[in-house]
């Protein structure tokens, strides 16, 4: 099993296991979710009658088992999701979801570059020159003093901050095409314990759209948000 872990919260936010189908030129994951049922013990066992019961007619005396479970949205349920509280009715909050859709994309950039300087070996502190030609020349030397394991790191994570780039283009046109002409089919989630505000990102923020006459949404994962962990 692929685990995703967000990059930015360093929460598990999915799995393969969901099926995710590649759209918007491979820039995003979709997961078509299912609505579920869960009791106390979180497991829905789908137990058959007792024979009393059957035999005789309705079992009496307790009829609250069906009535204590409750509907909720698998993949939310398996990874405690946080759902954002907004009226997406409403264009004050529909301004907001898209300064947080700014303040997240701002904050994945600068923890790509965040994480590729420090597979360069370069200290978290680390203060990049503003003159570009000796910026250049430390990393040079930086890289020339890694191993061959630290050359394959360090390319793995270039490699994604190169991808970052160019799937940028395909993300926006995403969300300008199918997300916010229809905010109103759609909720917004971010992972386990996180919040955004616009001005500070904890985590990814997810669009989740009920699509058609679906009963349960469709997420939609920003595939540069997150690593995969083989577990």
């Amino acid at each position: 099993m692929i685990v995703y872990i967000d990059l930015i919260s360093n929460a598990t936010i999915c799995t393969d296991s969901f099926k995710p189908k590649a759209v918007g030129k491979g820039a995003i994951v979709a997961i078509e979710t299912e609505m579920v049922c869960v009791n106390e013990d979180n497991v829905d066992i789908g137990a058959n009658p007792s024979t009393e019961a059957t035999e005789g007619g309705e079992e009496g005396g307790d009829s609250t088992t069906k009535d204590e479970k409750e509907k909720v949205i698998n993949l939310v349920h398996s990874y405690k999701l946080n759902k954002g509280t907004f009226n997406t009715s409403d264009k004050k909050d529909q301004a907001l979801i898209k300064a947080l859709f700014n303040s997240y994309f701002f904050a994945l950039k600068n923890k790509l570059e965040k994480l590729r300087l420090e597979a360069l070996g370069f200290a978290s502190d680390y203060k990049v020159p503003t003159d570009k030609a000796e910026a250049k020349k430390a990393e040079e030397a930086k890289l020339a003093e890694l191993s061959k394991f630290e050359k394959t790191a360090y390319d793995a994570v270039a490699k994604k901050c190169e991808t970052f780039k160019t799937n940028f283009p395909q993300i926006t046109e995403f969300l300008s095409k199918e997300i916010f002409p229809n905010i109103t089919e759609c909720d917004f989630y971010f992972a386990e314990n996180c919040n955004s505000t616009k001005d500070s990102c904890e985590s990814m923020i997810i669009p989740a759209r009920y699509v058609g006459e679906a009963t349960s949404p469709t997420f939609y994962f920003f595939v540069d948000g997150y690593n995969e962990e083989k577990q």
